[in-house]
């Protein structure tokens, strides 16, 4: 689009680089519609994003000036090492995704991200030409059409920038920044060719090779992240740069979004699972204490499935804790004897391991640092070292509320009883930090990290509303939110559960200890009881809860998409096999395998020995195995 010089800035003695837009470009656009429209960009602020200096007109030409920055191009260090060291990349496309996410929330989408425009100084990223297609595509309009000029380059253009559709948004920059981090791995784009239409042809039609077939040493969740980002289509990508980044850095979300590609009808076949760990996109804060606004991000689920024989979450005594970084779950369940007690489960494991001294115990909950677990046993508190070994008393409460206790940062616990809000630290010693009044009980508290202070809902009247305990000045915030089971996610939000029994998250500003903005539903599929979700949140926002009840029905899709409801009532079925010539489908229901005949829409029972599952048909359709 246009060609660069460097030149000097006389007025404030400093190297420029001024780019001049081509003579064909500058006349299609017009000066003062291209200026109007480049004003817009030139507020973009941000430690990754090349700020714009100045614009303007001379002699016909259109022209905008960057700062010169001393380094080189991406593309340059790609010419020279092809690829790149795996941290390096990934450490790249994170910088250049915060600043795409920055821009996506001032409206500015960039369009044209390619190796080009990322500039590394210090071998850091910055994104130069921002909102410069924007631009150029508004002030054109359709005359950029009628002129042949495109925008965009092919081996990074997204589907829809392909297909020439005018509404492009940030997923577009999503996939094209997909693409680039793909060839700082693979050494070269995901889709090459002798021409321009050639590379268009494939990314219309072609699915990119996997990038550990190219390079082993790449992370299956860094592989996950790139194919998500360059799904075909806009809907089947990330959301925005934010989720992008998450899954960068974080392997669990990476898998739980390349996992959304699993068919519909695939991911009913396994009805046994723990539950639906949702790697909740509850927003991004960069260093910022206030968050600008509540989260809007889709949830985002993936299934865990267990070891026929591990222990079983079943009820609602089932208590789910997640460990502050996410890695480690604890639930009360029952083994294969019957016996209840806490299981911790590393989250890169499928076993469950018990923990000792902990049978009939209730309501588990992670120290800060991961390496305790505190759990109920009747009135009694216990910690138990999650590395293994045995349990060890803490002190005692009033009532059987079975809700977890909160740990604080100075290895101590607040729990709620009859009396109040008690503190207990792990030499026993327990005091009562706020106590409750007549017809008033206190409940769920959550610490805030730096102990400043314990949210916790304060239950009156049969109706909650959401509080905070301020542990310094023993002052009570009322947040001025009907809800209750609040708890504190360090994007910057209040996780909890409204009055309607739905899990919902609210900007929340710890410092001030006040919410901000519209709440958004979180989840409608969490079981709360009593006013408690159903589900362990991490401080990073992980979420884990019991998956739906295990009921279902039997449906046909077709290779339209096209979905059959078929006849039988909802039941425990799992493992649907069709017979070859498409009439029958065997499938597991209550340890038995039963066939269904299409045609009448009538379910017969097969076998009746028990535990007969994944049924398959012979090749005649004459046997079941």
């Amino acid at each position: 689009m246009a060609t660069v010089w460097l030149a000097e800035d006389l007025r404030h003695g400093r190297q420029v680089a001024i780019k001049v837009l081509h003579p064909e470009l500058s006349a299609v656009l017009g000066t003062e519609r291209f200026l109007a429209e480049i004003r817009l960009t030139a507020a973009l602020q941000h430690p990754h994003i090349l700020p714009l200096f100045d614009s303007g007109s001379a002699e016909g030409l259109l022209y905008y000036v960057m700062p010169h920055v001393e380094g080189e191009t991406l593309r340059r260090r790609l010419e020279r090492e092809r690829q790149l060291p795996v941290a390096d990349a990934a450490r790249i496309a994170s910088e250049v995704s915060d600043a795409l996410a920055y821009a996506h929330a001032k409206g500015v989408v960039h369009r044209d991200i390619k190796p080009e425009n990322i500039l590394l100084r210090d071998g850091h990223a910055l994104v130069a030409d921002f909102g410069i297609a924007l631009a150029v595509s508004q002030a054109g309009g359709e005359r950029m059409t009628q002129t042949g000029i495109s925008l965009g380059t092919p081996q990074y253009m997204s589907p829809e920038q392909a297909a020439g559709e005018r509404n492009i948004d940030a997923r577009a920059d999503v996939y094209a920044l997909g693409a680039v981090l793909f060839e700082m791995l693979a050494g070269e784009p995901p889709f090459t060719g002798a021409s321009a239409h050639a590379v268009i042809a494939k990314v219309m039609t072609e699915t990119p090779r996997p990038l550990r077939t190219i390079r082993r040493s790449v992370p299956p969740h860094l592989e996950a992240a790139v194919l998500t980002a360059l799904e075909k289509l806009p809907a089947d990508r990330f959301p925005g740069a934010v989720e992008f980044a998450a899954s960068l850095a974080d392997d669990t979300r990476a898998t739980a979004v390349a996992r959304q590609g699993v068919p519909a009808i695939q991911r009913r076949a396994v009805p046994w699972l723990l539950g639906t760990l949702a790697a909740a996109a509850l927003g991004y804060a960069a260093g910022a204490r206030r968050p600008t606004a509540p989260p809007t991000s889709p949830v985002q689920r993936f299934d865990v499935t267990l070891p026929a024989d591990a222990a079983r979450v079943n009820d609602i005594l089932s208590i789910l804790a997640l460990s502050l970084d996410g890695s480690m779950l604890a639930y009360n369940g029952v083994d294969s004897t019957g016996q209840r007690r806490i299981f911790l489960r590393a989250m890169d494991r499928f076993a469950p391991v018990p923990v000792l001294g902990s049978d009939n115990a209730t309501a588990p909950s992670f120290s800060p640092d991961g390496r305790w677990l505190s759990f109920r046993v009747g009135t009694r508190f216990l910690r138990a070292p999650v590395a293994g070994g045995a349990a060890e008393p803490m002190c005692e409460s009033t009532g059987l509320l079975l809700v977890p206790a909160t740990w604080l940062e100075q290895e101590a616990i607040v729990f709620a009883d009859d009396d109040g809000l008690r503190q207990c630290d792990i030499a026993g010693r327990t005091s009562l930090l706020l106590p409750s009044g007549a017809g008033v009980r206190f409940h769920t508290p959550h610490a805030i990290p730096g102990d400043r202070a314990v949210l916790f809902s304060i239950d009156s009247g049969g109706a909650s509303r959401l509080a905070a305990l301020d542990l310094r000045s023993r002052t009570v915030h009322e947040l001025g939110v009907a809800g209750s089971d609040p708890r504190f996610v360090a994007t910057g939000h209040l996780v909890y559960v409204s009055p309607d029994r739905r899990v919902r998250a609210v900007a929340f500003d710890p410092g001030a200890l006040e919410v901000s903005g519209d709440p958004v539903l979180v989840s409608d599929s969490i079981e709360v009881t009593l006013g408690v979700a159903g589900m362990g949140l991490s401080r990073n926002g992980t979420l884990v809860h019991p998956g739906a009840p295990l009921l279902a029905t039997l449906e046909l899709v077709d290779l339209g998409g096209r979905v059959q409801r078929l006849p039988p009532p909802p039941a425990v079925f799992r493992d649907p096999s069709m017979s070859p010539d498409g009439r029958r489908i065997a499938v597991a229901k209550d340890d038995d395998i039963w066939v269904l005949d299409r045609a009448q829409g009538a379910l017969t029972r097969l076998t009746s020995a028990g535990g007969a599952k994944r049924p398959e048909w012979s090749p005649d359709g004459r046997f079941v195995l």
